[in-house]
């Protein structure tokens, strides 16, 4: 099993985690050097991971990636959690679209360490292909120093697998660096994507609106950001109040002003007929596919665009 150093997530310490969100997280503070003992219904959780957008109840999209690629929570680093982050809300607020994971497999792989350890042994970085669209800039801190040490444990549900506490390192499979190609109807997105980069959207730009709007993107939330309506939305991680100062020189305006007034999308409601009685709601985005609500894989399906709505 993992061991982690002592936490020094405790007292003071543990009252600031726990101000990261205020309305949605419950937490305990850490133990000693070792390895950790979540209760039942609780998770390890590093307070990078929080900074950087998770939050529980963790987002079927994040399971299902974790799944896929058949690595736990604790396998990545800080960065591979900003990765998905702005991949998530960058799909919600600037595509008007649910994220999906052959887009991200599309612009991203999985890579392991050459180091022993079982925590943060693997990480997202952006494929360097040739030939492929380029995602918008995203630059990352070089160090997490000492970010082992800052854990704590979260209410959260412990029953899927990739979010226990992990045995041994990430096993490596060709699914991790395998490439992605899109369908043809993807392309729309694609082009999106290179306009959105031309015109000068950056990823720390991306950062800035989640944390300004008080978001956490890979939390399961009622509804995706581009529908966000202010401060008391319920998807906020802080309900009520105000919202964060704009980090960096960013007007919100491009998205909802420039970019929606270019991009539309429509939901369709399919059934996945995955087996007998399930029937689970499947999320449709134009021209690919995304994974169902439960987690599963999606499948491609036709879509229309229609308006999206803009708050």
């Amino acid at each position: 099993m993992a061991s982690l150093p002592e936490s020094r997530v405790r007292g003071d310490v543990l009252q600031v985690v726990k101000d990261l969100g205020p309305d949605v997280l419950v937490l305990r503070e850490g133990g000693g050097a070792g390895v950790p003992q979540p209760r039942a219904g609780e998770v390890v959780l590093f307070t990078s991971f929080l900074t950087a957008g998770l939050a529980p109840p963790f987002s079927e999209f994040l399971k299902y990636v974790l799944s896929y690629y058949g690595i736990h929570l604790a396998h990545l680093v800080p960065n591979s959690i900003v990765i998905l982050s702005t991949f998530v809300h960058f799909c919600e607020m600037f595509l008007g679209i649910p994220p999906n994971l052959h887009l991200f497999r599309y612009f991203f792989l999985l890579r392991p360490h050459g180091s022993d350890g079982i925590v943060g042994s693997c990480s997202f970085q952006r494929r360097g292909d040739s030939g492929l669209e380029a995602f918008i800039p995203l630059t990352f801190k070089d160090k997490w120093i000492g970010w082992t040490q800052h854990w704590s444990y979260v209410a959260a549900d412990s029953s899927w697998e990739s979010l226990q506490w992990p045995e041994a390192r990430a096993t490596w499979k060709p699914e991790w660096s395998a490439k992605e190609v899109l369908e043809a109807r993807a392309q729309c997105a694609l082009d999106r994507i290179r306009h959105l980069r031309d015109t000068g959207l950056t990823g720390a730009m991306v950062i800035g609106d989640f944390v300004r709007r008080r978001l956490s993107p890979l939390r399961e939330r009622a509804h995706m950001a581009c529908c966000y309506c202010g401060v008391d939305d319920e998807t906020r991680t802080h309900i009520g109040g105000m919202d964060h100062p704009s980090v960096g020189a960013f007007s919100l305006s491009i998205s909802s002003f420039f970019f929606f007034s270019l991009f539309f999308f429509d939901w369709e409601k399919c059934r996945s007929g995955r087996g007998a009685g399930r029937g689970k709601l499947e999320i449709m985005a134009p021209g690919f596919a995304t994974p169902r609500r439960d987690g599963g894989p999606g499948r491609l399906c036709p879509a229309t665009w229609g308006r999206a709505p803009v708050r």
